[in-house]
């Protein structure tokens, strides 16, 4: 479809002193019709003196939105679709993935661009659980903040220990730790309620997976596979790395 300056701007706040890509993609998984969301992306050119965009490029400032939206976990960005397109701000035709190879050279006059259509993603299989670990250790970050925003200090750290596979975490014991934390850092503060609770299910694993959780709730540490540290240079192994389980937390205070 085309687009008119109301569209371009709902991705891009046009600066004339740099080019700047309005990247509105979405990805088609590989070998099914299903579509993937990962519009709304704004890039400006790495190399501002180089009239020049290369493929890998508008390639990496995709994969980056993916990361934002959790995406890498579950895809892996292939290639452009068939039926991406770069465009001028005016509507017209720098390159289509059929003919566009390393790179692209851009107009002189022009600072800002549209790249639209697809990009193939290929769906991550997670490997069967072969040599499972025993223990996690759950790591908890909790922010508190404001309504208004006004007070909204850095985000605390606990280390919750080593816990089995197989054991349940409830809402109510990470609430008590945030309460005892408010009370020793800001005593002059108390939680009025809970903005989110997510949790990272083996953040150092393969394919790490989100789990958001608005009220209240009971989580089950899952199993995984054993994390097995290498020698970098050798590659020889060196032993067990410890699984990790990450609890992040908001509390709106007043």
């Amino acid at each position: 479809t085309g687009y008119d300056s109301d569209y371009y701007a709902r991705y891009i706040d046009p600066d004339e002193n740099k080019i700047t890509f309005a990247i509105n993609v979405d990805g088609f998984v590989e070998g099914s019709n299903q579509e993937i969301l990962i519009r709304g992306i704004h890039h400006v050119l790495t190399d501002q003196n180089q009239k020049i965009v290369t493929k890998a490029e508008l390639l990496d400032a995709i994969r980056h939105q993916m990361v934002l939206l959790q995406l890498d976990y579950s895809y892996e960005l292939v290639d452009f679709a068939p039926d991406a397109q770069l465009l001028t701000r005016d509507r017209r035709l720098l390159f289509a993935n059929r003919n566009f190879e390393e790179s692209v050279s851009l107009e002189d006059t022009i600072q800002e661009y549209l790249l639209k259509g697809h990009v193939i993603l290929r769906k991550r299989v997670e490997e069967p659980i072969t040599h499972p670990t025993e223990t996690a250790n759950i790591e908890y970050k909790v922010q508190f903040a404001t309504k208004d925003g006004e007070f909204h200090p850095l985000p605390i750290f606990v280390d919750y220990g080593e816990k089995h596979i197989g054991e349940k975490l409830t809402s109510d014991e990470f609430r008590k730790i945030a309460e005892e934390k408010l009370l020793q850092r800001y005593p002059d503060y108390m939680i009025d309620q809970k903005e989110y609770t997510i949790i990272k299910h083996n953040s150092l694993g393969q394919l790490p997976r989100y789990y958001s959780y608005p009220d209240d709730f009971s989580y089950e540490i899952q199993d995984r596979q054993r994390i097995m540290a290498k020698d970098p240079k050798s590659g020889k192994e060196l032993g067990e790395t410890q699984s990790i389980d990450n609890v992040f937390e908001k509390y709106l205070i007043t």
